[in-house]
């Protein structure tokens, strides 16, 4: 319960930012029409960013019709609760966009984000041992977004963004490695509806090359494993491995104006 919880203020707050991006641009709106700082005016961009990407999984559920009936750790149904999880991850990705600045600040883009593999995992108790569950991921993600280039100065700007798009997430898991054992979950790719919202500083080099610093905050979807049909090691069939996944990034990157 505590899980679902956080993890329902945790979209509350997403929600919340990417409402607070839109009105953001909203009421800077009069002030982009005054706007004549370097770089401003209208033009299509392109972007690349280097990301350090972190997760956060949510609801990490392991169903097991076969083993909930004899597991040592609590159950709900055919789910198994998994203990000493570990939820969180890290890894590196990319970000790149074209996009086309209307005036001087607004600006709308079309994204493509690399996230590279992470792994979450937790245990379940069974008389043979405690067996850890990896649910091991990566993903991508189309994302069309709009945003707003706020001036600080001739050189540095603020900008917000928010978007929504597609996240295609491809999956698969292995259980009891802690055990040495090869016992595997078929591989599933998922797409899902995504969106997300970030802010970030700027730095104009030139009126056509910037230097961006930025964050945002994505959520990807529901992932999961196929469901074991029982022939893969010492697996019991139809279990599967599925979970919620928050991605939040740091980037650095450049975009040139034509």
């Amino acid at each position: 319960m505590k899980k679902n919880v956080r993890f329902r203020s945790e979209r509350l707050a997403a929600g919340t930012a990417f409402c607070a991006v839109l009105a953001f641009m909203a009421t800077m709106a009069p002030v982009a029409a005054q706007d004549k700082s370097p770089g401003s005016g209208r033009g299509v961009f392109v972007e690349g960013h280097f990301a350090g990407n972190f997760v956060d999984a949510h609801d990490l559920t392991f169903i097991n019709p076969v083993g909930a009936a004899v597991t040592l750790s609590q159950r709900r149904g055919n789910e198994i609760v998994l203990e000493n999880e570990d939820s969180t991850d890290e890894s590196l990705g990319a970000k790149a966009g074209v996009g086309y600045k209307f005036g001087n600040n607004v600006f709308a883009r079309g994204t493509y984000s690399y996230i590279d593999s992470m792994t979450v995992e937790g245990f379940a108790r069974f008389a043979g041992g405690n067996f850890r569950q990896d649910l091991e991921f990566k993903a991508h993600t189309v994302m069309a977004e709009i945003g707003y280039s706020h001036p600080l100065s001739k050189s540095f700007f603020l900008e917000g963004h928010a978007g929504v798009g597609l996240s295609i997430i491809d999956a698969k898991g292995f259980q009891g490695k802690n055990l040495n054992d090869d016992n595997y979950f078929p591989g599933e790719t998922r797409t899902n509806p995504a969106f997300g919202a970030g802010i970030g500083v700027g730095y104009r080099i030139s009126d056509a090359v910037s230097v961006l610093l930025s964050g945002d905050y994505t959520y990807l979807g529901r992932v999961s494993t196929d469901r074991t049909k029982g022939t893969e090691g010492g697996i019991n069939p139809s279990e599967q491995l599925t979970a919620d996944l928050s991605l939040w990034r740091a980037m650095i990157g450049l975009r040139y104006g034509f």
